[in-house]
């Protein structure tokens, strides 16, 4: 919902006087309601999740020390920046961020599912995939701390709330269905020989 904190900044900026940071630290504090309401209802923690709360976090520093609304909306912009060093310094390790967020995207919190996806997607040819996933998705990232930045220094508080969310969440839409193309296209043949091992299981049970 990219336009609700937008919304709730507007109601909220008549109660406060004029150049209050408030109205934008309540705001960067919505996520963490979805947050808390996605682990009461699956008692896991996702990626999604941290996401968000890193992104709380930095915007609530942001503006604990900005001492205008730029330039709470210039530390605003770092949250991306951040997550774009957290993704480029996944891609070292065994298994990057994309790994986990298709898993959870695929399997969700079923065991047997999450076991499937290790399979078929753990491997040296699936490494390379999610390590490259990773990668574009943290140039994608550094672009949305770009524009954001931009906006910051050149349009009202108010267009930036609006403005920032739309183009982050279009930039998410095209990203999701990039990664999710490539991803079948580079893995199909472990994806079809897992789905005829399952289907031949099922027929001996």
């Amino acid at each position: 919902m990219p336009f609700v904190p937008m919304c709730f900044t507007g109601v909220l900026n008549p109660r406060f006087s004029a150049g209050s940071l408030t109205p934008l630290a309540l705001s960067s504090l919505f996520p963490i309601g979805t947050v808390i309401a996605g682990y009461w209802r699956r008692r896991l923690v996702d990626i999604i999740g941290i996401f968000a709360l890193v992104e709380v976090a930095v915007a609530l520093i942001a503006t604990a020390l900005a001492n205008t609304p730029v330039s709470a909306l210039l530390g605003r912009s770092l949250q991306n920046v951040v997550l774009c060093v957290v993704f480029l310094v996944s891609i070292a390790t065994r298994r990057p961020i994309l790994f986990y967020l298709t898993r959870q995207v695929i399997a969700g919190d079923n065991a047997a599912h999450r076991a499937r996806f290790d399979l078929v997607a753990g491997g040296d040819e699936g490494q390379r995939v999610f390590r490259t996933q990773t990668l574009v998705w943290a140039m994608a990232l550094l672009l949305k701390g770009t524009f954001s930045f931009a906006l910051a220094v050149s349009v009202s508080p108010a267009n930036y709330l609006l403005l920032t969310p739309t183009f982050n969440y279009g930039l998410d839409v095209a990203l999701v269905w990039w990664s999710f193309r490539y991803g079948y296209q580079k893995l199909r043949l472990q994806v079809a020989e897992d789905q005829a091992l399952h289907l031949s299981a099922r027929h001996t049970e």
